[in-house]
């Protein structure tokens, strides 16, 4: 009976140990997103196309409405054109001008001089006016002046659902109806016609239509776009009487059939936009924790957006199922997990606090900075003969510096400082001929990587490689020369490394003389630069030309030894 109950244990303890810690957050539903408004404000340009009174009256129009300087020269030409009662094209002609009357007096009067104008003799030609285009400058010239026009001085025109372009015509225009609409903004029949008819407003006549109608342009911020609890407000709104002139903006919120509608108006313009109602509905994000990283569950009504903030670093799916899973990897610690998700008619927000234990491969990266000096100093036990009891020993003592890593949190780089010191002092002790000897390598190979890393250069480190592995090749075939061998293998790399760098340092120079020059000579810095280069390419042989000299004097060396081996055998013989 106590097998079974043992094993039962057993298996709920590894179970136990096997389980990851898991943590649960709730998403509630938070008032979201804005109502973006824009209307883009036109400002179309005009630039007189004749040498006539209208032209350039209309250029000068549309200029005081940006509040622009006024060409003077232009201005004079325009008061010259006026005659006695009317203008004129020309300052020569004295013919009456119904294009021209129109725009001077109506650019005159902006800018607060008096037209002289006589309104009989407009009634007189609005009365007299056989096509329309003339009836329709007569008329905005006695409305511009401050005098009534209403449809019976237009007798002859109106066709009920479109305008004549001829007086008594029976034919249908759709230009003389959208100036009929200039005159008549409110008449819908010719809305209508001119819908039906595909008509667009082009050229100075939308230059005109924004002049005489000035619409209202409102660009506005609302929040939420989403409610939940928060009742809509304007956040930002500016609201502009062509071209810019400032308007009053009121700001309501009412609902409509369990609709919930903003309302934004500036005088005759209205602004109605729908928001969302969002439900008070949760969400639940189970957040696994595993080494390294963190494994995410969620459950919600698809499709949705899951957006997740961790550690500075914004995850974000796009989901289309019901149930969802995905992994983050996160840098290890004690974290603040932020969760949201987006659907189209509901946002839900929450966060909490995770645990994120370092990974396996991290934490075999923070104590390789512990093996690299054990490794060392193993490697100089290897090769001393004398007092490895007290090598051991010393790294025996080493050892709990591994437990006050960890109890006392200290960066990895600062232990291994510590921990490198205590090695080399245990390999000191152990034989101070081996530690030397190690030293002097960690010089050699420190100046190959310090050279390689300040000229970004790699190919300094494959050579000296490369050198190394034919120098280690001489002293594995010829050990009796194993002393010989070190010693040129030392002073043939710190050679390559400071030969190199003083290549550099040479170039360098180089260019920085070349600066203090009066005249700056390309010619001279090449000329430096070349030679360094020569001279560089025979220190880069080195490394590799001096190994393989000494290999081949080793192999002739040892031929000459056997063949004087075997003349001295012979002479024995004998």
């Amino acid at each position: 009976m106590k097998k079974p109950a043992v094993l039962l244990v057993a298996v709920v303890f590894l179970a136990v140990l096997a389980a990851q810690p898991k943590n649960t957050i709730v998403l509630k539903a938070k008032d979201y997103s804005y109502i973006h408004h824009i209307e883009y404000i036109p400002r179309p340009k005009y630039v007189h196309r004749a040498l006539t009174c209208s032209e350039m009256a209309k250029e000068l129009l549309l200029k005081s409405f940006y509040g622009e300087e006024l060409d003077q020269g232009l201005l004079s030409f325009v008061l010259k054109c006026r005659k006695k009662g009317y203008f004129s094209e020309t300052p020569l002609s004295e013919e009456f001008s119904a294009e021209a009357t129109y725009y001077a007096s109506w650019l005159l009067t902006r800018i607060g001089l008096d037209s002289g104008v006589n309104a009989s003799l407009l009634y007189e030609k609005l009365r007299e006016a056989e096509d329309f285009e003339t009836a329709y400058y007569v008329a905005r010239a006695l409305r511009v002046l401050g005098y009534s026009v209403d449809k019976r001085d237009l007798e002859g025109f109106d066709l009920g659902y479109a305008v004549a372009p001829l007086r008594g015509s029976k034919v249908p225009s759709a230009e003389a109806a959208a100036l009929w609409l200039l005159l008549f903004p409110q008449d819908s029949a010719k809305k209508r016609f001119l819908e039906e008819k595909g008509f667009k407003y082009a050229d100075w006549l939308y230059v005109e239509k924004l002049m005489v109608l000035r619409p209202i342009y409102i660009n506005c911020t609302i929040y939420p776009r989403i409610v939940v609890e928060e009742k809509p407000r304007l956040v930002a709104v500016k609201a502009v009487k062509w071209y810019c002139e400032p308007v009053e903006v009121s700001f309501r919120a009412l609902v409509v059939n369990g609709s919930l509608y903003s309302v934004v108006e500036a005088e005759d313009r209205t602004l109605v936009f729908k928001h969302i109602l969002a439900r008070q509905t949760t969400a639940v994000v189970e957040v696994e924790e595993r080494p390294g990283r963190l494994v995410l569950r969620t459950a919600f009504k698809p499709p949705y957006i899951l957006r997740v903030r961790l550690a500075g670093s914004t995850y974000e799916w796009n989901v289309t199922a019901y149930e969802f899973e995905a992994e983050v990897d996160s840098v290890p610690g004690s974290l603040i997990l932020e969760a949201e998700i987006i659907s189209r008619d509901v946002y839900l927000r929450g966060q909490g606090e995770v645990a994120v234990e370092a990974s396996v491969e991290t934490l075999l990266l923070d104590y390789t900075w512990l093996g690299l000096p054990t490794l060392t100093l193993l490697t100089v036990l290897a090769g001393s003969r004398r007092k490895r009891r007290t090598a051991l020993s010393c790294l025996g003592l080493s050892a709990p510096l591994v437990g006050c890593q960890r109890l006392l949190e200290l960066h990895p780089l600062v232990f291994a400082l510590a921990y490198g010191g205590v090695v080399l002092a245990a390999a000191y002790l152990a034989d101070r001929e081996a530690s030397r000897r190690a030293l002097s390598h960690i010089f050699v190979v420190s100046a190959l990587v310090a050279t390689s890393m300040i000229l970004s250069n790699p190919v300094i480190l494959l050579l000296g490689g490369f050198g190394a592995a034919l120098f280690l090749a001489a002293a594995v075939l010829y050990p009796s020369e194993l002393s010989k061998t070190e010693k040129l293998y030392k002073s043939t790399m710190i050679i390559y490394s400071l030969g190199i760098l003083a290549m550099a340092l040479l170039n360098e120079t180089a260019v920085s003389l070349a600066n203090f020059l009066w005249i700056p000579d390309e010619g001279f810095v090449c000329s430096v630069r070349i030679q360094a280069m020569f001279i560089a390419n025979l220190f880069a042989l080195t490394p590799v030309v001096a190994p393989i000299y000494h290999l081949a004097r080793l192999i002739h060396s040892y031929e000459r030894a056997k063949e004087a081996e075997e003349v001295l055998r012979n002479l024995a013989r004998l």
